[in-house]
């Protein structure tokens, strides 16, 4: 299913996930509720429910001879541009003049695209998924927040759309944009549907597993 058609209506039909919460959030069975009210009854903080966290301090200097610009750079695999501490030659790292910190964990992971974009395609409005406004892509690089109803969006370079913050995230291990009902299973290395419930792939105790006791 689409991800714009779950976040217009959460009630459509979803797979089950096992959400101790449902008599709480929804009546119809299916687990319709966004992250947000997951954070909120957990009381879970926000930048841990998110999984997208990506130090802004330069933690790493490289020695490249190759250009800076694959992922055998230690800069560019840790999203960071190389400064006058790194002993790289003919340094190509596209973060190099960028403002990270107005770009969402999508976008860096896809820097690559971002620096391709042309001037028109920044220009180029996209309908929010809440139907309140048309925004420029330049400002959906980052997280952009509607005028009118308040929700966060930001456009995903892997689904080619525009995503509503609270019911997605990007997985930085497995490179895609995922559903906030899932999440990366450690033991597998694989990405896997249903917060409470068990890794489909490895039958790994899911994080919040423990809530169905």
């Amino acid at each position: 299913m689409h991800q714009k058609q779950i976040q217009k209506d959460s009630s459509l039909p979803l797979r089950k996930c096992g959400c101790p919460f449902l008599n709480k959030l929804q009546k119809h069975g299916t687990c319709g509720f966004r992250k947000g009210d997951l954070i909120s009854i957990l009381n879970i903080d926000k930048v841990t429910a998110d999984r997208q966290v990506i130090p802004m301090k330069k933690e790493h200097h490289c020695n490249c001879s190759s250009g800076c610009n694959t992922r055998r750079c230690v800069c560019l695999k840790n999203h960071e541009p190389c400064d006058e501490n790194c002993n790289c030659r003919s340094c190509k790292n596209p973060f190099n003049d960028m403002d990270l910190k107005e770009l969402s964990v999508c976008a860096r992971e896809n820097i690559g695209k971002v620096k391709k974009l042309k001037k028109r395609d920044l220009e180029r409005y996209h309908d929010l998924p809440c139907e309140c406004e048309k925004v420029r892509l330049k400002d959906l690089l980052g997280e952009y927040e509607c005028s009118k109803c308040g929700t966060t969006y930001w456009y995903s370079f892997c689904w080619d759309d525009v995503v509503q913050d609270d019911c997605t995230w990007h997985c930085q291990i497995c490179g895609e944009c995922r559903d906030w009902r899932e999440w990366h299973c450690d033991n597998c290395n694989k990405c896997t549907y249903g917060v409470t419930l068990p890794c489909e792939h490895c039958g790994k105790k899911g994080p919040y597993q423990d809530l169905l006791r």
